[in-house]
């Protein structure tokens, strides 16, 4: 299926088409008959010098005349309208030749002939035959059955209207239609004097035939612009159209809404009814109101959030009062889904009955296979091809939610219009995001009257959210308003708020005065109780609360953007469904909204640390319930005392993995002994007695080191001096 993309470029009118089986030929290709065998009269060929006025004015009107030089299917294939002018009065179509005619007929094809009434000749009957139709045998006949015939398509056209029918008490005529084996027949004397009698006939095919006579008047006729001639360009223009015509009952095809629904490649009608045939015509229409940057058909009566293509159907044609009007829309739906119709299956038709003025969904079947929608109307006029737009606005900006989530989502409901710049749905709700971490609340109170000195109003607001940024209380009022003495006080549950219509009221108007008043969040949200507010209205002394007739009025609303923590306990601006749903120690709240509320994560790989230590996942070596990769290195210092008692290493500070063993080390001075390791923080030596020995870099901890007193022993000669080292483990 080929892609194309919609366009709003409405009001490109077009012609209805009739679809035909015959070949695809030039619209205006006339293919004049020239037998080589004699038979043909050489008047009234459209080639002949004697017919130059007709063929320059057919030519002037878009056609083109070929030269045919047998009948037979071969010789067809390039021509539009077959010319079969007279035939010699011994001259006979062969069996042959007309089963070819009758087959071109059938299967669309347009036949021109003019025959003579003033003389009975066979050759004229043997063309006739083929149709069930049998020539009258006098040159005035009074008596012979001819067929009146209703208001037909070809008797007006571009050029005019060019006759009436034919009574049945005529005296002259050309034909007997009553046998004629055809769907649809008229009989019609041309305006411009007798002997130019038209039989107009049509296939179920789509097939058109134009049978003329008389031959010698007509012909004299054709020279003269104000004769015959405007009654040839009008036949030629019904043969040859593609064609503007409604046999009885056919099926419309009116080709591609160019203009309108590029993706829709073709609309059709068919008429139930049809009391006398005509033309049928379809015009795209477009432009209106803007919805979701679509635009809406432009007609008048139209579903309230409509969007889509308009196009009107109109037809000459005679049809029964309140007979059934059939129209299929043929869509493709890859363009559809590229303009942000998401969804085919909310594509309906609607119709505007010109009677009631109400439109209405007259859809009778979808056919999602074969990408086609069909409707009933009871008559023609204006339709729409669309979809009506659900009018929720969680968010309060001003667009509907339909068009702010991008059209492929999977959400149920649909449908949905944005293509570029659209908002998340990460949940596939059918809502944008931010209208599941925060709403926007809208309350509206009942009307209550009167509203004056002696009259105050209040108004409960029930189950309010908490705010998010400032809240407007409007009141709308139509009472005693006009002064600068004339106001209104709000009280929120008691507390001042502020106070409308000092300025810009007015007496009694028909649609009531609005005042606002606006309130931070943080106001507002101390004056709300448990979700409750009392809104008070108290009118100054100077307004009369019956003034108005009818009585004064008063309303309250509220309107805000609201929390709505539990969708967002987190408050990342991102719906908790869209989030990790885990609960790590079961007791059925995440673990996003714990950590959230409190618990430490301190590796923040979105699990409380009891979890990760409960589950093994981190390591407590030093038992402080806290995972060791959240702990950093430990910083070890060490220093001598007392000074010059020695040396320690390593000097001064060094890091060290958490409860990894850090080597240490001390070397008396002469004349001083070691006595042992004392620790300030932390865990003591591996062997505090010895001299070389390692600690563990756990961590930090203020104990008592078990060797407060000396432990020098005295070997040879001391200076009397105890030796005492420090250790001391610090967290980097």
């Amino acid at each position: 299926m080929t892609q194309r993309f919609l366009s709003f470029n409405f009001g490109v009118a077009f012609l209805v088409l009739i679809s035909t089986s015959a070949a695809d030929v030039s619209a205006g290709a006339i293919g004049v008959l020239r037998l080589a065998d004699g038979r043909q009269l050489p008047n009234l060929s459209l080639l002949d010098p004697a017919m130059n006025a007709a063929r320059n004015a057919l030519i002037s009107d878009g056609h083109t005349v070929t030269q045919v030089n047998a009948i037979n299917a071969a010789s067809f294939v390039n021509v539009r309208v077959l010319w079969l002018p007279l035939l010699d009065t011994e001259g006979l179509y062969t069996p042959t030749e007309r089963d070819a005619l009758r087959a071109y007929y059938d299967g669309g094809g347009r036949i021109f002939w003019i025959g003579d009434a003033g003389i009975y000749n066979a050759g004229d009957n043997s063309l006739l035959s083929a149709f069930g139709i049998v020539k009258l045998s006098g040159t005035y006949d009074t008596t012979g059955p001819v067929s009146a015939g209703s208001t037909h398509a070809a008797a007006s056209g571009p050029f005019g209207a060019f006759g009436s029918s034919v009574a049945g008490s005529a005296t002259f005529g050309l034909v007997d239609l009553a046998g004629a084996i055809v769907p649809t027949t008229a009989l019609y004397t041309d305006a411009a004097g007798p002997g130019a009698f038209v039989a107009a006939l049509e296939s179920a095919g789509g097939g058109r035939a134009a049978l003329v006579c008389d031959s010698t008047i007509f012909a004299d006729g054709l020279d003269e612009n104000g004769g015959h001639r405007p009654l040839l360009r009008n036949l030629m223009a019904w043969l040859s159209s593609d064609p503007a015509y409604t046999p009885k009952g056919s099926n419309i095809s009116t080709g591609t809404l160019a203009g309108a629904c590029n993706s829709c490649p073709g609309v059709s009608v068919t008429f139930a009814s049809v009391t006398t045939t005509g033309l049928t015509s379809v015009t795209a229409a477009g432009g209106g109101a803007a919805v979701c940057g679509y635009s809406a058909a432009p007609f008048g009566a139209r579903p309230e959030k409509y969007a889509g293509f308009g196009f009107q159907i109109s037809t000459t044609a005679g049809l029964a009062a309140g007979s059934a009007v059939t129209v299929t829309v043929a869509y493709e739906e890859a363009g559809l889904n590229a303009a942000g119709f998401g969804s085919e299956a909310i594509m309906s038709l609607f119709w505007h009955n010109s009677v009631s003025g109400a439109v209405t969904d007259i859809t009778t079947n979808r056919d999602l296979v074969a990408n086609r929608v069909t409707g009933l109307a009871t008559g023609t006029g204006s339709f729409l091809f669309g979809a009506v737009i659900p009018a929720d606005d969680c968010n309060g900006n001003g667009k509907f939610d339909v068009c702010e989530i991008a059209w492929d989502t999977q959400a149920p409901g649909g449908p949905y219009y944005c293509t570029t710049n659209c908002d998340a749905d990460c949940n596939e709700n059918g809502l944008p995001d931010e209208c599941d971490v925060r709403s926007h609340y809208t309350g509206l109170s009942a009307v209550q009257s009167p509203i004056g000195t002696g009259a105050p109003q209040s108004f409960e607001f029930a189950g309010l959210p908490s705010a998010i940024g400032d809240v407007a209380i409007d009141v709308l009022a139509r009472g005693d308003l006009s002064a600068a003495s004339e106001y209104i006080d709000v009280r929120v549950n008691g507390s001042y708020a502020g106070r409308v219509f000092q300025t810009g009221g007015s007496d009694c108007p028909s649609n009531p005065n609005t005042g606002r008043v606006t309130l931070p969040s943080a106001t507002f949200n101390g004056f709300v109780e448990n979700g409750v507010a009392t809104i008070a209205l108290t009118a100054s002394t100077a307004v009369d609360p019956n003034l108005c007739t009818p009585a004064s009025t008063v309303q309250v609303r509220i309107e805000y953007d609201a929390e709505s923590a539990t969708s967002d306990c987190n408050g990342n601006a991102v719906p908790d469904d869209c989030e990790s749903s885990a609960d790590c120690d079961g007791d059925g709240i995440r673990d996003i909204c714990e950590i959230a509320a409190g618990e430490a994560d301190c590796n923040q790989n979105g699990v409380p640390d009891a979890c990760d230590l409960d589950a093994e996942f981190s390591e407590d070596c030093n038992g402080n319930e806290q995972p060791d990769e959240c702990e950093g290195l430990i910083r070890l210092t060490l220093a001598g005392m007392p000074s010059g008692g020695g040396a320690v290493a390593p000097v001064g500070s060094t890091d060290h993995e958490i409860c990894s063993m850090a080597p240490i080390s001390a070397v008396p001075a002469a004349g001083h002994c070691f006595g042992g390791w004392t620790v300030d923080a932390g865990l003591p030596p591996t062997n505090p007695e010895a001299s070389a020995t390692s600690v563990s870099a756990g961590n930090n901890q203020d104990r008592d080191g078990p060797f407060s007193e000396d432990h020098c022993k005295r070997t040879g000669r001391c200076d009397g001096l105890s030796g005492r080292k420090r250790v001391v483990c610090r967290r980097s």
